[in-house]
């Protein structure tokens, strides 16, 4: 599937879940140099990526590409109950992800597991290019959701491959780092 934004799209605080890239498929995210803004993304039992926040995930064998994208003001909450993994862009990526010119402006992300700005665990690949983030990721203190997860700038955990290009970062992080 490809997804065109033809025009700003403002989320006035409403809540989201995640758009998927399935087993197998390729999603293909076209930005236009536009803009998604103040959106929360609160993970829970009623979601559907199995209790990780963010914008998108990305399934095993399935290839996520996202470019001319801006998120502003967005706020990303993982929930203690569920998986716990939060980012802004990829919560939790199995599969490969693309990320070209993809701009994360002001936003706050807190998980108990595995958290960072572009994505909270990554066990696929991430390519990023021309990337800029700014905000906060913070590993919030539930003691025994921390052993063996970390907050990152970019990244939360890596346990499969990145590649970053002319990515900057300004980026508070707290947590278990």
């Amino acid at each position: 599937a490809t997804i065109i934004i033809n025009a700003d799209i403002d989320m006035e605080n409403a809540d989201f879940s995640a758009i998927i890239a399935q087993r197998g498929d390729k999603l293909t995210v076209i930005g236009n140099g536009h803009k998604i803004s103040n959106v929360k993304v609160v993970s829970g039992a009623n979601d559907n990526t199995t209790g990780q926040a963010s914008m998108f995930y990305a399934y095993p064998n399935s290839t996520l590409a996202v470019s001319n994208l801006t998120l502003e003001n967005i706020t990303v909450t993982a929930d203690a109950n569920a998986s716990g993994y939060a980012a802004a862009v990829v919560g939790y990526c199995e599969g490969a992800v693309i990320l070209n010119n993809v701009d994360v402006v002001n936003a706050t992300v807190t998980g108990v597991k595995s958290s960072g700005m572009l994505a909270g665990h990554m066990s696929g690949s991430l390519v990023a290019t021309d990337c800029d983030i700014s905000g906060t990721v913070t590993l919030a203190d539930f003691a025994e959701e921390t052993a063996g997860h970390y907050a990152g700038k970019y990244v939360g955990t890596l346990a499969g491959a990145a590649e970053l290009t002319n990515c900057t970062a300004n980026v508070t992080v707290s947590g278990n780092l």
